[in-house]
């Protein structure tokens, strides 16, 4: 189904560097590159990256939430952008992150961003 939607490559939503090196690994990149591999859809981990350092949404109520992630993303390398992608993470709450990210894409030049999460977390 994926691929009539003509989905050029698959974006995980980034970990900011420190909180990466902190964790290890990025669940939502984990989740995207076996997605890519199951599907044949190119994983595309460069051109979207957390730019701000933020606090843990999980650790926020619900209005705080939007502004933490305010220009938290940024796209670099947006040659490498195409038509449409599917972004990935691994968890929705409120929306906040995909929204933001999504925001951040399209004003790269992404046309249409589609998003994928694992789990629903339960809104403050």
């Amino acid at each position: 189904m994926i691929k009539q939607w003509q989905i050029g490559q698959i974006i995980p939503v980034p970990l900011h560097w420190r909180r990466k090196r902190q964790r290890g690994y990025n669940q939502a990149e984990l989740i995207a590159k076996q997605l890519g591999k199951l599907i044949d859809i190119p994983v595309n981990t460069g051109s979207l990256v957390r730019s701000r350092y933020t606090v843990p949404q999980k650790e926020l109520s619900m209005s705080e939430r939007k502004g933490n992630l305010k220009n938290a993303f940024q796209a670099v390398h947006t040659g490498q952008l195409c038509g449409r992608v599917l972004l990935i993470d691994d968890i929705y709450t409120t929306g906040n992150t995909l929204h933001e990210a999504a925001k951040c894409l399209k004003n790269a030049g992404v046309r249409k961003v589609h998003f994928l999460s694992i789990s629903i977390g339960q809104g403050i």
